[in-house]
């Protein structure tokens, strides 16, 4: 060929050509392509929630349970979901994509049936439900039968008890109560905003009455009425 020809023509004032100084000189020094084209990813922080899973783009990875809490880097690229904790990767999964509230599980980060049952557990967010109310006892119930893997609503649940510290307890029987015979979707969100609509109701008529309960004790002296 015209070109191998060329490459091995010496250079002028040379002894060597093009091939010799590829051979000896730049070939040693050339690596095999990577296995995987190169995939560009982004870094986000999450913190392992009380499920055992991150939570990215509204869908749910799962690490080993031991890392209950910890704060962890996510790498994200096109098809993966990669977990660090300290530099170490923990867990990797398939990215999910499409539909949200979606989770990937793998069986080896369950916990297993000790720990399950000595930290966070169905029965023991039943017990809690059942302080605040029968109502809230349903819902807590329901959300942890909707799915095939309980320790999925965990979250869920954990936020939704969570919101007594605020809020009182005849409010969120109140709202639970309504949800159970709307029979509509118990997310948190929805959740926290009817309690959030009914709590201003209650201001607002609470305020109402004792704006009318004053005019009364008032009298008509106070307004320039006759005597």
């Amino acid at each position: 060929m015209e070109l191998d020809k060329i490459n091995r023509k010496p250079f002028q004032k040379r002894e060597y050509s093009r091939s010799f100084v590829y051979l000896n000189e730049e070939l040693p020094y050339l690596r095999s392509l990577p296995e995987f084209p190169y995939e560009f990813a982004e870094w986000k922080k999450a913190i392992v929630n009380y499920n055992y899973h991150i939570s990215f783009e509204k869908n749910f990875y799962s690490v080993p349970y031991r890392f209950l809490r910890e704060k962890v880097d996510v790498r994200v690229s096109r098809k993966m979901i990669e977990i660090y904790h300290h530099g170490s990767r923990i867990a990797s999964h398939p990215r999910l994509n499409g539909v949200v509230n979606q989770y990937s599980t793998m069986e080896d980060h369950m916990p297993d049936h000790h720990k399950l049952y000595t930290e966070w557990n169905g029965e023991r967010f039943k017990k809690w439900a059942e302080r605040i109310g029968p109502f809230t006892c349903r819902i807590i119930t329901q959300n942890l039968e909707s799915v095939k893997i309980e320790e999925q609503m965990y979250q869920r649940c954990m936020s939704i008890l969570k919101l007594s510290d605020r809020y009182p307890s005849d409010l969120i029987e109140e709202v639970s109560e309504s949800i159970l015979e709307k029979r509509v979707t118990c997310s948190y969100k929805n959740f926290k905003s009817y309690l959030d609509y009914l709590q201003d109701r209650n201001n607002k008529l609470a305020e109402e009455k004792e704006n009318n309960e004053g005019a009364l004790l008032r009298g008509a002296d106070y307004y320039g009425g006759k005597k």
